[in-house]
């Protein structure tokens, strides 16, 4: 999920969030600038949306894909 950061000489930073669980942030040349453990258990989260600047914070939309078991399909929701 692309995020744009604010540097502090007022550019624009482009970055990735590439997995949820962990959160791992990567540059745009592929390179890890961040990985975290989340405040939750996320190892089905995926991307949805970019992330945008809430609160403090960053805010994006996620989906959860989940195996259905002994058919081989996933379901989102």
């Amino acid at each position: 999920m692309p995020l744009v950061e604010r540097t502090s000489d007022g550019s624009d930073r482009l970055r990735f969030i590439y997995l949820c669980d962990p959160t791992k942030i990567l540059d745009e040349n592929g390179r890890t600038v961040s990985e975290q453990e989340p405040m939750i258990a996320a190892p089905q989260f995926s991307g949805s949306s970019q992330a945008i600047l809430f609160n403090g914070g960053w805010l994006a939309l996620v989906h959860e894909a989940r195996a259905r078991p002994n058919e081989g399909r996933r379901y989102y929701q």
